[in-house]
């Protein structure tokens, strides 16, 4: 087959230029028919750029829709272990995510397409990092900490993590009770409030705490029912028909049930 195009073959010739000089190559650059292409080029390199960012906007567009569509509950008959749906454990992990700050910040980060040197990228490998170092899959409760695995309040300070408890159901359980027996006694009245995690020490204030709730009902969630993840309380339960009943005070209705 290279038989035939030996012939053709073009030798180095050293009287011939190898390259434009630097005078004739910038005179090429400057005439208007080079001007005109590198424009052009320009132009198709910005609606290129501009085109995968609409398109790529567009796909995140409908693939939140869909997953909006998805039902916010298991199906009937179904069992909580038995249920991997895609809208179960969405759901799920909406409920227990302010259990795991790292987690929560890592569902927004990771789907970034951002470089891993940004911002976002080095937090999201500190948050990974931190999530490796850590002693148990789900902290504590923000508002049921215990203090080097003992009781937070001061008198009582029982071992939580040993022969004292036998689960974290009943630490964090212990915690609750004994915050609030030592508030009870020290400002004659202790009431958490389990949506924003707050101590109120007044009787009043937490009734218009509750109340502003109420009126609020977007602040409530959605979910009333009972919640613990791995032997820590994530979600309390709710009364509905309570939360209705604008006969009772604010604070009976928004009553959480912790299950103790």
């Amino acid at each position: 087959m290279a038989e035939p195009f030996r012939g053709l073959t073009l030798r180095r010739h050293s009287n011939l230029w190898q390259a434009l000089l630097a005078k004739l190559q910038q005179d090429l650059e400057d005439g208007p028919e080079c001007t005109k292409l590198n424009d052009r080029i320009t132009n198709l390199t910005e609606k290129i750029r501009t085109t995968s960012l609409d398109k790529h906007r567009q796909e995140l567009e409908e693939l939140d829709m869909w997953q909006r569509r998805l039902p916010k509950e298991r199906k009937p008959g179904f069992a909580e272990e038995d249920d991997h749906t895609l809208s179960h454990h969405g759901t799920l992990f909406d409920r227990v995510a302010h259990l795991m700050p790292e987690r929560r910040r890592l569902a927004s980060l990771l789907p970034l397409p951002v470089p891993l040197r940004s911002p976002e990228g080095r937090q999201a490998l500190k948050d990974m990092i931190a999530i490796c170092r850590q002693k148990n899959s789900v902290p504590d409760h923000p508002a049921l900490k215990a203090n080097n695995d003992c009781c937070p309040v001061a008198k009582c300070s029982i071992l939580l993590d040993g022969q004292s408890t036998k689960s974290a159901s009943e630490g964090w359980n212990h915690i609750y009770r004994c915050l609030k027996r030592s508030l009870q006694k020290q400002h004659g009245f202790g009431a958490l409030c389990f949506i924003c995690h707050r101590r109120i020490t007044d009787k009043i204030e937490f009734e218009q705490h509750c109340q502003y709730y109420l009126d609020h009902p977007q602040t409530i969630p959605l979910q009333y029912g009972f919640l613990e993840f791995r032997g820590m309380l994530a979600s309390p339960g709710y009364c509905p028909g309570c939360l209705q009943d604008t006969t009772k005070p604010a604070s009976d209705r928004m009553k959480p049930f912790l299950n103790t």
